[in-house]
């Protein structure tokens, strides 16, 4: 599209131009012709060549034309996005083009996360970093901040360490997630060389509550806010950020047969229950994938949640006491003890390595209660909360972050519907009452994303989204939601990646790799052999073995949720033999005197029948084929 720029005729730019193309009409000062059919026309390579604005805002400036300066900013201004940034600053600081740089400052403290994925955001300047880094509008989590500014000065570290010295100990070490505080003390070896900010660190690491394991912060991911939609009968994904709503997969039409309930992610599986207790889960990271039927639960109008890679469920629209255990590795329900209380319309959580069953209506006491049980999956006991929340209520929703519980909404002891909000923070063990939301409801779906409290629709108002705000205690209404219709109790928030996809980003993954095995081949010039390289798959999951992870040195170690399911007996430890399984001493969990017995009955077998065996395995007839399978055949290490 062609941009017009207008000009006075009386204005020194006007003259500069008319001169210029005197010159070129005469061919004064031309060194290039451009010919159109027998058409000659004189031109100058400077003016040819500015076909882009930075590059016509050097011509502009040099020759002193500052109304096409002007608007050659103006342009550029309207044109910033997270690729154009870096250009447009370095044009605004060397031509001084202050309402620009002032723009793209605003742009910067905004869209902070994805200018700091570029590679360029490495080669900015000790003040820009700095005014990014103290300001107080900058979006983005005191954490990502932290990261940044970290990655920033180990690019050259010899001259920026100071400036990170400096700039480090004016965080708020406290609105930092208890994982990332964590993972700085465990593995930042430049904070050592501050001691009063490694000091302040650590002290409010061992201040926080919680078992919470060290994690770094990932810039890729973007949690996002999922619903399922009855119009469409399909779930939908909402970016907080941009207030977008992307399409999902479709729910299956089992699913709505049985009447969805309540669902629940964990890893990458959404979980799904119906109301006559049917199971099903999809992988979502995989747009393609299907719906899959699992193990069904005796529990009717059950609520679900997960932890430490286990789904809990609870029937919540019948007066009941019953809480089953989902084991997604052998696709098994198991009934747990059963809870002192029996009642109905509780909102159920985890938080904090237990589930919190919260207040309720009571059959026996004909009202609502205000009384907390938690079950601890470690001991498989229930017990009672030592503080209750402050009002009774039932039919409200729960949600956790890392600092504590939030109660929302339900009814009240009048049982009428109300906006109430409660916390229970994780470090006293007591409740306070927030700001209420801004609309009463019941019944409703709530998330956490990046610490920020979610309640979307619900009984009362189906129709809105409201975003509560732990810094400012404030509730308000971000996104009225137009043409859903949105199923109570299945709201929670999943992982998308820099594609814009949902989920790990495992075909990205796969096409990098098969494009570095592509290069690889090419620079030596070796044939490219026909490899498929896929993800693996859970080590732990399908078998009786504990989940673990593995280093690239091999190296095992026990994934949170195995350390979950050894604490309960659930799994046994994963061993990974190394070297002749003969040499291997007797391990802890097996019986000594039957392992011992049993080698010497062995060995006194293989060393008088191992000829036998062998000449029998060697045989090509069905004999052979079955001494193959029952047997190894012996070596001379079998004596």
């Amino acid at each position: 599209m062609e941009e017009k720029i207008n000009t006075d005729s009386k204005e020194h730019a006007v003259e500069i131009l008319q001169q210029l193309n005197e010159y070129r009409k005469t061919g004064c000062h031309c060194d290039f012709m451009i010919k159109a059919g027998s058409e000659e026309l004189p031109v100058h390579k400077n003016i040819v060549s500015a076909k882009k604005r930075e590059t016509l805002m050097d011509v502009a400036h040099m020759m002193q034309l500052q109304r096409l300066c002007d608007s050659i900013a103006i342009l550029l201004e309207d044109d910033l996005d997270p690729k154009s940034f870096f250009q447009t600053k370095k044009i605004a600081n060397r031509y001084n083009c202050k309402q620009l740089e002032e723009k793209c400052n605003q742009f910067a403290l905004q869209r902070f996360r994805e200018i700091a994925k570029s590679d360029e955001f490495m080669d900015l300047d000790k003040k820009f970093i700095s005014f990014l880094m103290e300001s107080k509008e900058t979006k983005a989590k005191e954490e990502v901040k932290c990261k940044m500014l970290l990655a920033w000065t180990k690019h050259d570290i010899g001259e920026r360490k100071e400036c990170f010295l400096s700039l480090v100990m004016k965080f708020q070490l406290t609105k930092m997630t208890l994982s990332y505080r964590k993972f700085l003390v465990e593995n930042e070896p430049l904070l050592f060389e501050s001691a009063k900010c490694l000091r302040l660190l650590t002290l409010s690491v061992f201040d926080s509550h919680g078992d919470i394991s060290s994690k770094d912060v990932n810039l890729t991911e973007n949690k996002q806010l999922v619903v399922f939609d009855q119009t469409s009968q399909r779930m939908h994904s909402h970016d907080i950020d941009d207030k977008t709503w992307k399409p999902m997969q479709t729910i299956d039409q089992a699913i709505i047969q049985n009447t969805l309930y309540s669902a629940v992610v964990m890893e990458s599986y959404i979980y799904v229950i119906c109301e006559n207790g049917s199971f099903y889960r999809l992988e979502y990271a995989e747009s393609n994938a299907k719906w899959e039927q699992m193990t069904n639960v005796s529990l009717q109008y059950a609520c679900v949640v997960a932890l430490a890679g286990f789904v809990y469920g609870m029937e919540y629209q019948s007066y009941s006491n019953n809480m089953e255990r989902y084991d997604p590795s052998n696709n098994r329900w198991t009934r747990l003890t059963n809870k002192s209380l029996i009642l109905y319309g509780e909102s159920l959580v985890a938080a904090d390595g237990k589930v919190f069953c919260i207040a309720g209506y009571s059959n026996q006491q004909c009202r609502a209660t205000n009384q907390v049980e938690i079950y601890d999956p470690v001991t498989s006991t229930w017990s009672m909360d030592n503080r209750s929340l402050n009002e009774v209520r039932y039919c409200a929703t729960a949600t956790a972050t890392e600092e504590g519980i939030y109660v929302m909404g339900g009814y009240n002891i009048n049982s009428n519907t109300t906006n109430s909000v409660e916390f229970r923070s994780s470090a006293t063990k007591t409740w306070m009452i927030l700001e209420p939301m801004r609309i009463a409801r019941y019944n409703f779906g709530s998330c956490v994303i990046d610490d920020m409290v979610y309640s979307i629709g619900g009984n009362g108002n189906p129709a809105n989204i409201e975003e509560y705000d732990p810094e400012t205690k404030e509730w308000k209404i971000i996104e009225t939601i137009q043409g859903k219709n949105i199923n109570h109790r299945t709201t929670f928030c999943v992982v998308s990646n820099d594609s814009g996809s949902i989920g790990p980003d495992k075909k990205k993954d796969k096409q990098n790799l098969n494009y570095a095995l592509k290069k690889f081949c090419d620079i030596f010039e070796l044939p490219l052999p026909k490899l498929d390289i896929v993800s693996r798959k859970s080590p732990g999951h399908g078998s009786d073995i504990a989940d673990y992870e593995l280093d690239e040195n091999g190296k095992m170690s026990l994934s949170p949720s195995g350390r979950f399911q050894l604490q309960n007996k659930l799994k046994k430890f994963p061993i990974l033999p190394n070297g002749d399984a003969y040499l291997l001493p007797i391990c802890s969990f097996e019986n000594a005197f039957s392992v011992r017995f049993l080698h010497k009955l062995s060995s006194k077998f293989n060393g008088k029948y191992q000829h036998k065996i062998g000449e029998l395995c060697k045989k090509n007839d069905i004999l052979g084929k079955v001494c193959r399978i029952l047997f190894v055949q012996p070596t001379n290490s079998l004596h």
